[in-house]
């Protein structure tokens, strides 16, 4: 990945080196280094192994899965099988058609849902009968962010038009995500374990890049591979505490409430045929990134890959640490100056009104520099946050940085900082003052990393 117009935004030695964490970041949770890193395969003993662990293939190898990464990484797993070894596959998913000789790389649409992603996701399940899947046979299964969006299979009696519908009220409505993959498992023929389900008794090995907080595996895409802990009991009840029942589709509703405290539907909760593996975290991300600092010269700290929250409150959490002796979401000694804070994790924006052009990430770092020029302190910094897949909501926007010069050059050029965070216009902001990161889709997605230098 590169960063576009990166002489430009290289202003000061300090803003170069966060870019360069950042980069080095993102290249770590990259699919060809996760996957290369953690996989290999014995061609002489046909077996598979994964963090060390032994999968020895007694029949075929088929590949399927969906998600924002999912394209990168059948082309690792092509490369590191060999495409002799791959039977089959097929992969959903928005990008990279071109980058596979064997595995289908089946266009399909996020965040909406679309026909396409209900053929793609088809014509996984239709491998089963048209190879004769049995239990000899292994299924390698790519999934990563976006993948609930690329994996379309409702239950029979709602319509795609009805699944639309009600992805949209559920992202509008429904505050955290793992509240939102909830209800996605219990209205669909594949979240949840069921997608395991219906391939047993063959093995599926899940291969899994996380865009979920906390990492649980069976969030991630709504984990159509993975055993399933929640009920349709707990999907009625976030859907009648958010208040949607009238909203959504009767259809979908009517399906989670009369399969409410019944079984015969559920989600699987024990899957003996299923073996998920993380492959890339936030966490991973943020490792690389302070190995990176110290061969910079930077003391580095990380305080939480777990940062959640109103983009305002999380702001001035941010704010306060430069010039506190302890970080704000972990309280752990902020080192010795030069130093570097680094953060994972996603805050949310709460839009009122007619919204601008932005996102999250561009917001947050406008957010941080009208927090800290409230301080009055005399520290300079430099503060990044950014999107590791490389869209910030929209396609042409990575993420935002500013420094201890952005907001000099605002009031030079007669800006008003605070309309344009009222108007959730970051994006148009960040452009007049050399503040926009753009990468362009980086293939991977782990949630966004935050970096604060202070000097």
């Amino acid at each position: 990945m590169n960063f576009e117009n990166r002489t430009k935004l290289e202003s000061s030695n300090s803003r170069k080196k966060v870019l360069e964490l950042l980069e080095t970041g993102i290249q770590r949770v990259l699919p060809e280094n996760a996957l290369k890193g953690q996989i290999s395969f014995n061609e002489e003993k046909k077996e598979l192994i994964i963090q060390g662990k032994k999968f020895s293939v007694k029949g075929r190898i088929f590949v399927i899965g969906a998600g924002k990464a999912s394209s990168e990484m059948a082309k690792a797993v092509e490369e590191i099988l060999g495409t002799k070894n791959i039977e089959a596959g097929i992969i959903n998913c928005n990008m990279g058609f071109n980058l596979t000789k064997k595995i289908e790389i089946h266009k399909a649409s996020h965040p909406v849902p679309d026909e396409n992603g209900l053929i793609g996701t088809k014509k996984m399940l239709e491998l089963k009968e048209k190879y004769s899947i049995n239990e000899n046979d292994l299924i390698l299964c790519l999934m990563s962010g976006g993948g609930s969006s690329f994996m379309v299979a409702p239950q029979a009696g709602i319509t795609l038009e009805e699944l639309i519908k009600t992805n949209q009220i559920l992202v509008k409505e429904v505050s955290e995500i793992h509240k939102i993959n909830t209800i996605r498992k219990h209205y669909s023929k594949v979240k949840g374990g069921k997608l395991a389900q219906f391939f047993a008794p063959a093995k599926i090995i899940s291969l899994i890049i996380s865009d979920v907080i906390g990492d649980d595996l069976s969030f991630i895409a709504s984990g159509p591979s993975v055993q399933d802990k929640t009920t349709f009991a707990d999907a009625l009840k976030i859907i009648q505490e958010s208040k949607i029942e009238e909203k959504l589709p009767s259809s979908v509703y009517n399906y989670i409430k009369n399969n409410a405290g019944k079984t015969v539907n559920e989600t699987p909760k024990q899957l003996t045929n299923s073996f998920p593996f993380l492959i890339a975290t936030n966490k991973q991300a943020l490792k690389a990134m302070q190995e990176k600092a110290s061969e910079l010269g930077l003391n580095a700290v990380i305080d939480s890959d777990t940062v959640k929250g109103n983009s305002q409150e999380t702001a001035e959490k941010i704010a306060l640490m430069i010039s506190s002796e302890k970080t704000s979401f972990t309280e752990k000694e902020i080192p010795e100056k030069p130093c570097v804070i680094l953060m994972g994790g996603e805050t949310t924006v709460k839009i009122t009104g007619k919204a601008g052009k932005g996102g999250r990430n561009q917001e947050l770092s406008l957010r941080v520099l009208n927090e800290i020029h409230k301080l009055n302190q005399k520290n300079k910094f430099v503060f990044a946050s950014i999107g590791t897949d490389g869209a910030d909501f929209i396609d042409d926007a990575a993420g935002g940085i500013i420094d201890s010069n952005s907001m000099q050059e605002i009031k030079e050029k007669k800006l008003d900082l605070n309309k344009f965070i009222e108007n959730h216009d970051s994006f148009n902001l960040l452009t007049k003052i050399n503040g926009l990161l753009a990468t362009g889709k980086t293939g991977t997605n782990t949630c966004d990393l935050m970096i604060l230098l202070i000097e």
